[in-house]
């Protein structure tokens, strides 16, 4: 309790935006730590926005919760902001659901997305007081396991980690507490749980491995050093998609956050073969999810969280075999509860005018098309082969529905790419532009991103361009694409530079991580973090040369992941590689033969279901229409019956106005996020809100004076318009689904037109509890008697001067709080926080240590003193 009090009086109120560490979100998972027996904290290593887009990591919060003896937390990456605060102050980084410091854990898994957020996990180590390094660590601190994308080569970070989780994650995290579980029951020793861990398939224990090099220290083997640790770790594979593993009752964040909607898995793996695609060759095989089980976690989830917008996710959607028919679902749905469906991920030879019919509800702000090589040639080296006629008849298609913004991706400095290739990007975006011109204010957006050779792929060989060279090459498309419609931005090449190091390096990669980090390196994919310079002088520290891991490497040399086995075979890789300098495309073993990838292999064959070369067929989609009836479907009947139309029940539109609460952790909530809580919750509610027309409609929502983010409030008002039958308990439904402080008081409907919240009021009080500081009377005559309080706040990134003093009516104490008085002026009010910096900091007091709470908002009229309730 100790450590939530001091988070919420010294951390909270001086961060920037204090909604990313509150943890109260709607359907966050709270249990008693006495009815616990293993405590996990699960660490996204980049800010919270980010990782609450993350839908792996919001499934694995359900897996483990759903054990009723599990307790899994969550922490992210503080910013610049929060990190300072935490040193200054020596708080320990924290779990958001209960304030635990994160060394009182019993383990810590940290999700390895992406390689530059490697200097955020020592950082997240350090501010919660864990020694960096495995080797440092005792049995008092909890195990440090990372899992992720970019473990499929932890090398560069091993010396950091106590355990890897190579592979899919809802079954071995289980099996990963039920070893800790037992472990503090008989009370193990480390070692003896990590030899333990080791024997679970997918888990990579690396002290239990030993890195050999020749004498001029180049890498050549990776073997293990004892008996439970097996030489090959292969991935660990879920064999199908279980309904079980999705949260129903997903994980509703309270402020704006990257992709903030629900997203909803509908298969993994893909089995295109983009030559550069790490993804697409570690998460094979190809897993689909039945259709029915899709749109049942959809209907729930919506239910449950109130989200508008759901997100089909898969590294293609467009080869989904049951697309047809969730689509055509989908849709019903989507009329039932006004949703709006997106595919991120559409391969552009697949897009049919019945996918763009059903996503063109969605906010149009752009439709991604990704060609990666602007020629032909170059693109059957990739193995994407999207004919450029494919390319400019979607575009079409895109554009007569309405899109208004198209993003081209493509990638510059690929194997066997020349001149042509380059300039051929421009010849492709100069015929896309032409076809643009026949519709209105058509934008295009071209992102170009460096080629960086990845682990588990068949360019895992081939060289990186120096940044000298992508600097180049950049320069000559700056030079040839000019037009106004369209944009150019790209990847800086240090930046990929770095991430190939770290994605490329062994061991010896852990000293330049750390002393990067030494140096203040964080949050290196980031514009504000990122210094080139300070990675150069790490690497020279540490002694090692960043553009050896640029250059290629020879297929016969050993790598320093070849002791992980992802099912793909280094075999398979090569002879891929081989048919890229061929310029031969490999066919889709979904639709041809067996290519012969590896997974056919006996150690993953009871796994997987996968196309044989003496199958013959397809294998079971997991569609189960045929056996069972379709939801919603009529049964059949015959004969003269009695029909009844029904009656619908009519909707009345009614404008109510209501007072609430912003009291708790409520009062960190900005104005938009208390816009969207209002909206899905009265979603959640099943109140119909009425909604604004045109191109992006919003509810009908009018606030009052607007409250500072850290200001709590008793006296909030808010008219809103919804469609309301005469049964509807308006207050109680919404007061269900309301974050806790956020309350509604009273309610009154508008039968007659009155002034707006904004236009009528016209005096708001404040008071501000003191706890024992006193204030001389002396400091409030001094403030009160000035003509003039100027103050500069800066708007739109300029530097006004504002005279706070017309705004105040009246300062004065009222035993232990300091009460303000404010005005309106011309519907313009100032800020309280900056009111009592004015008067205190002169004084070394700085307020945000002291609760300050909205107690009053009032319509003066002469003598008449009403509140916004009376005048209804």
């Amino acid at each position: 309790m100790q450590l939530t009090s001091r988070v919420e009086k010294e951390f909270l109120p001086f961060v920037n935006k204090p909604g990313r560490y509150t943890g109260n979100e709607y359907n966050v998972v709270i249990k008693d730590p006495r009815e616990t027996e293993v405590r996990v904290a699960l660490a996204f290593p980049e800010i919270y926005e980010l990782g609450m887009s993350y839908m792996g990591y919001d499934i694995l919060y359900h897996v483990l919760n759903s054990q009723p003896h599990i307790w899994a937390e969550r922490v992210y990456a503080p910013w610049f902001d929060a990190e300072e605060v935490l040193r200054v102050k020596n708080i320990p980084l924290f779990s958001l659901e209960s304030r635990t410091p994160l060394r009182e854990f019993d383990w810590i898994g940290f999700t390895l997305q992406y390689e530059l957020t490697y200097t955020n996990i020592l950082n997240m180590l350090d501010l919660a007081g864990i020694p960096v390094r495995a080797a440092d660590r005792t049995e008092a601190h909890p195990l440090i396991i990372g899992g992720g994308p970019s473990v499929f080569n932890p090398e560069p970070v091993a010396d950091f980690f106590d355990a890897f989780l190579i592979g899919d994650g809802e079954e071995a995290i289980l099996e990963i507490c039920e070893l800790v579980r037992s472990a503090k029951k008989q009370s193990q020793d480390k070692q003896t749980l990590l030899k333990s861990l080791a024997k679970i398939q997918g888990v990579y224990v690396p002290a239990f491995y030993n890195v050999e090099r020749n004498q001029f220290g180049e890498f050549q083997s990776i073997s293990s050093t004892i008996p439970e640790a097996p030489p090959i770790i292969r991935k660990r594979i879920l064999p199908e998609l279980s309904e079980r593993n999705y949260p129903l009752k997903p994980l509703v964040p309270i402020i704006e956050v990257t992709h903030d909607r629900l997203s909803v898995e509908i298969m993994r793996g893909c089995t295109e073969g983009c030559r550069f695609c790490n993804a697409g060759m570690i998460y094979r095989p190809v897993r689909q999810r039945p259709a029915e089980e899709i749109l049942d976690q959809t209907r729930k989830a919506i239910q449950a969280s109130g989200f508008n917008e759901v997100s089909l996710l898969s590294l293609n959607s467009s080869d989904y075999q049951d697309l047809s028919w969730l689509m055509a679902k989908e849709k019903i749905l989507s009329s039932e509860e006004n949703l709006k469906f997106s595919f991120p991920s559409l391969r552009l030879d697949g897009l049919t005018p019945e996918m763009v019919d059903f996503v063109r509800t969605f906010k149009k702000t752009g439709f991604t098309f990704a060609p990666e090589a602007g020629s032909q040639r170059l693109r059957n080296v990739i193995n994407k082969n999207i004919r450029e006629e494919d390319l400019l008849q979607t575009l079409r298609l895109i554009l007569e529905n309405g899109w208004q913004m198209v993003k081209f991706y493509f990638m510059i400095g690929l194997p066997t790419e020349k001149e042509a290739d380059i300039l051929a990007i421009v010849d492709l975006v100069k015929k896309c532009n032409q076809i643009a011109r026949s519709y209105k204010n058509v934008k295009i957006n071209i992102s170009i991103s460096p080629f960086s050779p990845k682990p588990h792929t068949p360019f895992q060989w081939e060289k990186q361009n120096t940044p000298e060279e992508l600097t180049a090459k950049i320069a000559l498309l700056q030079k040839e694409i000019s037009a106004d419609n369209i944009s150019l931005s790209w990847r800086d090449g240090y930046t990929t530079s770095l991430e190939t190091s770290l994605v490329r390096g062994g061991r010896e990669m852990s000293g330049v991580i750390e002393e990067a980090w030494k140096m203040g390196a964080r949050f290196d994919g980031w514009d504000e973090g990122f210094d080139w310079g300070r990675w150069t002088s790490a690497f020279q520290t540490a002694g090692v040369e960043w553009r050896d891991y640029l250059k290629p490497i020879s297929v016969s040399q050993p790598l320093p992941w070849d002791h992980l086995d992802m099912g793909i075979s280094k075999s398979f890789l090569q002879k891929e590689k081989m048919r890229a300098y061929e310029g031969q495309v490999s066919p889709d073993c979904r639709d041809q033969v067996c290519l012969g990838c590896g997974l056919q292999r006996k150690e993953f064959e009871h796994l997987i279901d996968c196309y044989k070369k003496d199958q013959g067929k397809k294998r079971d989609t997991g569609n189960v229409r045929e056996s069972k009836a379709d939801e919603g479907d009529a049964a059949v009947s015959y004969g003269r019956g009695i029909r009844r139309r029904p009656v619908p029940v009519q909707q009345v539109k009614k404008k109510i106005r209501l007072q609430y609460t912003k009291l708790g952790l409520s009062r960190f909530f900005s104005h938009l996020d208390v816009v969207r809580i209002f909206d899905r919750g009265a979603r959640r509610a099943k109140i119909a809100l009425v909604y604004s027309q045109g191109y992006s409609p919003r509810p009908k929502l009018a606030f009052g004076p607007p409250l500072g983010v850290g200001i709590a409030s008793a006296a909030e008002y808010l008219d809103v318009e919804a469609e309301i039958s005469s049964m509807t308990d308006f207050q109680k439904k919404l007061n269900d689904v309301l974050p806790a402080g956020m309350q509604i008081l009273a309610q009154k409907t508008m039968f007659t037109k009155v002034p707006s919240l904004s236009a009528s009021i016209n005096r708001v009080v404040y008071e501000t509890q003191l706890d024992g500081q006193e204030i001389p009377a002396e400091w409030i005559s001094e403030w009160l008697d000035r003509a003039e309080v100027k103050i500069e706040r800066i708007i739109k990134n300029e530097t006004k001067i504002i005279d706070l003093r017309p705004f105040v009516h009246q300062i004065y104490l009222d035993g232990p709080r300091l009460v303000c008085e404010m005005d309106s002026i011309e519907g313009r009010m100032a800020k309280i926080n900056e009111v009592l910096e004015s008067l205190l900091l002169p004084h070394q007091i700085d307020h945000r240590y002291y609760l300050t709470q909205r107690v009053g908002q009032y319509i003066i009229e002469g003598e008449e003193k009403k509140t916004p309730l009376d005048v209804v």
